[in-house]
């Protein structure tokens, strides 16, 4: 099932899946791991975490290059795209209420 796992993460981050690596079940490293129940339905988080990752690691790079992230080439799954548009009316709300 990891395997899965890390496909699905490779996918959103553009990285091949072998550089992915997951620590599942090794209570000495994740001690709070949490219960294995929502391993089977849990796909769906496991992409959004990678996709906001993947954005997060867009904006960290934009910001170091000093241009806009929109800017940066990227290939971009429609679940990464999703959560961009996200980040960025949550950023457009924030920055309107302030």
């Amino acid at each position: 099932m990891s395997a899965y796992y890390a496909q699905a993460i490779a996918e959103e981050l553009c990285v091949r899946p072998e550089t992915i690596s997951l620590v599942l079940g090794d209570t000495d490293r994740t001690p709070d791991g949490g219960s294995s129940a929502g391993f089977l339905y849990g796909m769906a988080n496991v992409r959004k975490v990678a996709a906001y990752t993947h954005q997060a690691l867009l904006d960290l790079a934009a910001t170091q290059l000093g241009v806009p992230s929109p800017s940066l080439p990227s290939p971009m799954p429609s679940s990464r795209a999703a959560a961009r548009a996200s980040v960025t009316a949550s950023s457009s709300k924030a920055s309107n209420s302030i």
